[in-house]
């Protein structure tokens, strides 16, 4: 209606019953615009495009959808009304064909160009000085901008059945000035509706909100989560939900592995807490009657109203190494003596969970290799009491069989954590390599350890004595850029 009205306005002789009737009739040369451009969207431009299609053409593509905006602007205007209204409904009827994807991925280079073009030509027209004399006004019209639209979203979001956190969410999110209000400015201004300085100021405005857009979408969440009440709530649910707990399990996260240690609890008949971030997750377990409440685990007043004090053990099911961190701190401040488990992917951090105050590491990779092997000896006839003492034992040494493997080509994975990993590399003594002759205890290889030495067929103790021959391999144990040293040590001596 906007892109329709603003032509009208801009006429200064048309006022008063005649100003209705041109609205009466510019509304209705829209109507038969869009009635007109709908109609070809629905049943002539399918057959346009099948065309183009068959032709197998990229520059025909987009040579037709350029048509097709140019025509339906044209179409607009010769109605006497805004070419922006004829480009926006092509766009509608572009986005509602069944090549939409071609065509997006086919004019994204010139959508990119002409948005630039759009928003520097937008640029232009304000006058920066204005802006900076007038900045309080501005920062109070941008402020009040995001908090109107923050509301009508949320309001629209409730009519519709959202949550109240995710509707103030979505608000926060699409609080900005969005390209169309800088599409109406830009026609009020060519017809003279506003001058230039409140135009200024307008863009102004509009740049501030897009500007603070990353911001405030990477905030929408904890900003409606405080605004809303939900940690208040939140704590208050877990007060309620822990209050005639005693002797009880706390479970922090209640993803799948959170979830079947509770299963497992109600089996033995033992009380549990557990508690999550997720509100569809909680919302969903609550109604099947879970004891889940919904709560930062990593959070001081969360924890006691879970009843910390009064809990017999902490497991800690979530992958997230700050929040285990400060979780961590905080059990060990308020309740030193209790047992905390924590379970991690793997065991990189194994050693800094335990220092930082857990009674018990259970990485779940590790782990899962350990049940597999426990498996395969068992199916191999070897007596149970055998391998329950042999998997006790490797927890017992930290995993030592399950750490330094030989990496091929596809194992790589984080780089930066790849590099800290340690790894078994096999290293080949040539004639030449200035290790030969030399024992094994003047290698001085670093961090680096040799596991095995091999001799042809034979395999050698790696002693500090043994004297190294041409021809021997050397399996080495280390990180990466360890081993890369000491692969140079070996074979170049330096």
């Amino acid at each position: 209606p906007l892109l329709v009205m603003i032509p009208i306005l801009a006429q200064p002789e048309v006022q008063g019953s005649a100003l209705l009737a041109e609205v009466a009739w510019a509304s209705l040369k829209g109507l038969f615009a869009l009635s007109v451009l709908l109609a070809v969207g629905k049943w002539l431009l399918p057959m346009l495009f099948f065309e183009v299609a068959r032709a197998r053409s990229d520059e025909l593509f987009v040579l037709s959808a350029l048509l097709v905006a140019l025509l339906a602007a044209s179409l607009t205007q010769w109605m006497g009304l805004s070419m922006a209204l004829g480009a926006f409904l092509a766009g509608m009827m572009l986005g509602e064909s069944h090549y939409r994807h071609q065509l997006e991925v086919d004019i994204k280079p010139f959508r990119d160009v002409l948005m630039g073009l759009f928003f520097i030509t937008i640029g232009m027209t304000m006058d920066w000085a204005l802006v900076a004399g007038a900045w309080w006004q501005v920062l109070a019209c941008v402020t009040g901008l995001i908090l109107c639209k923050s509301l009508l979203i949320l309001l629209a979001g409730r009519l519709m059945g959202e949550r109240k956190r995710d509707a103030m969410a979505a608000g926060i999110m699409l609080s900005q000035v969005g390209e169309f209000g800088f599409v109406l400015l830009a026609l009020a201004s060519h017809h003279g509706l506003l001058d230039h300085q409140l135009v200024s100021l307008l863009i102004g405005i509009g740049v501030i909100s897009i500007a603070l857009t990353p911001w405030l979408v990477l905030r929408a969440l904890g900003l409606a989560h405080s605004l809303t009440d939900s940690a208040l709530l939140s704590r208050a649910e877990v007060a309620q939900s822990g209050l005639s707990k005693h002797q009880h399990v706390i479970i922090a996260g209640f993803g799948r592995t959170g979830q079947t240690c509770a299963r497992f609890l109600k089996l033995e008949e033992i009380p549990f807490l557990a508690l999550d971030l997720d509100p569809e997750r909680v919302s969903e377990a609550k109604l099947a009657g879970e004891q889940v409440a919904f709560g930062d685990a990593s959070r001081r007043d969360i924890l006691l109203a879970a009843g910390l004090l009064r809990a017999r053990l902490v497991i800690i099911t979530f992958d997230d190494q700050k929040r285990v961190d400060a979780m961590l701190t905080l059990i060990r401040e308020l309740a030193g003596e209790i047992k905390v488990l924590v379970r991690t992917r793997d065991d990189s951090f194994l050693e800094h969970y335990k220092q930082a105050g857990a009674f018990e590491v259970i990485p779940e990779s590790q782990e899962g290799a350990l049940m597999l092997v426990s498996h395969l000896l068992l199916n191999c006839d070897i007596p149970i009491g055998r391998v329950i003492r042999r998997m006790e034992h490797e927890r017992s040494s930290q995993y030592r069989f399950l750490h330094g493997f030989y990496w091929g080509g596809k194992s790589a994975g984080n780089l930066e954590t790849d590099q800290q990993l340690e790894r078994l590399h096999p290293v080949l003594l040539h004639d030449q390599a200035w290790a030969v002759g030399h024992r094994v205890r003047d290698l001085a290889l670093g961090e680096v350890r040799i596991k095995a030495i091999h001799r042809g067929e034979r395999s050698l103790d790696p002693r500090r004595e043994l004297v190294l021959a041409a021809g021997d391999t050397l399996v080495l144990f280390g990180t990466a850029v360890a081993m890369e040293q000491a692969e140079q040590r070996l074979l170049e001596g330096r």
